[in-house]
C-alpha cells in the first residue's frame, strides 16, 4: 500500500517487484527482486521504496534483478538540497554498519538536521530528479577543511523492503 502513488514519482512508470533475497557483508548491501528484463526492468533503473531511493539496479536476467541499495560501499548518488535545490552534493554508502555521507559541500554552506536531499537529475545523471535519498543526521567543519562533515540517513526504510517499485527510467543518451 505503502508503494501506491508515490509523490516524488510524477507519472514515472513503475514495476512492483517482491524481494527475494537480502545480500549483505561488510560492504555491500544487494537484495534480488521478482522483476528482471521480462518485466521491462533493466540496469541502472533506480528503485524506490516509501520513503525514497532504494538503490539501483545492477544486474538484470530473465526473471528477476540485483539491486546495490543507497547504503552499499559502492552507491553514489549526485543529490541537491536546500530550500530552492541550489546546493549539490554526492551521498556516498559505507556499508550496512556504518552511517552514510554527503561529500563536496563546501563550508559556510547553510545545513539542517533531517534537512532532505534529492536526486538531481542533472544531465547524464543516473536518477531522475526530485527522489528522496537522505536525510542529514549531523554535520560539522572542521577548522581548515574544504568541505563539511556530513553524515545522512537513507530516506527510504532499508529495513523494511518486502516490496518495492522499479522506476522504468532511464537516464537520457
Amino acid at each position: 500500500m505503502a508503494l501506491n502513488d508515490l509523490p516524488f514519482l510524477d507519472s514515472l512508470p513503475t514495476v512492483v517487484a517482491q524481494t527475494q533475497e537480502l545480500d549483505s557483508s561488510n560492504f555491500t548491501m544487494t537484495i534480488t527482486i521478482d522483476k528482471g528484463r521480462s518485466d521491462g526492468v533493466d540496469v541502472g533503473m533506480p528503485v524506490v521504496g516509501a520513503g525514497g531511493l532504494v538503490g539501483q539496479v545492477i544486474q538484470s536476467f530473465h526473471h528477476t534483478s540485483v539491486v546495490r541499495l543507497v547504503n552499499d560501499g559502492q552507491s553514489k548518488v549526485g543529490v541537491t538540497f536546500g530550500q530552492t535545490q541550489s546546493h549539490t552534493a554526492t551521498v556516498d554508502g559505507q556499508g550496512p554498519d556504518a552511517s552514510m555521507t554527503a561529500d563536496l559541500v563546501p563550508p559556510h554552506t547553510p545545513l539542517h538536521k533531517n534537512e532532505v536531499m534529492y536526486t538531481s537529475g542533472f544531465n547524464a545523471a543516473a536518477f531522475p530528479p526530485g527522489i528522496p535519498v537522505a536525510k542529514v543526521a549531523s554535520f560539522h567543519t572542521s577548522a581548515g577543511a574544504s568541505q563539511v562533515a556530513i553524515a545522512v540517513m537513507p530516506a527510504a526504510n532499508l529495513s523494511q523492503l518486502a516490496y518495492v517499485d522499479v522506476v522504468l527510467w532511464e537516464p537520457p543518451a
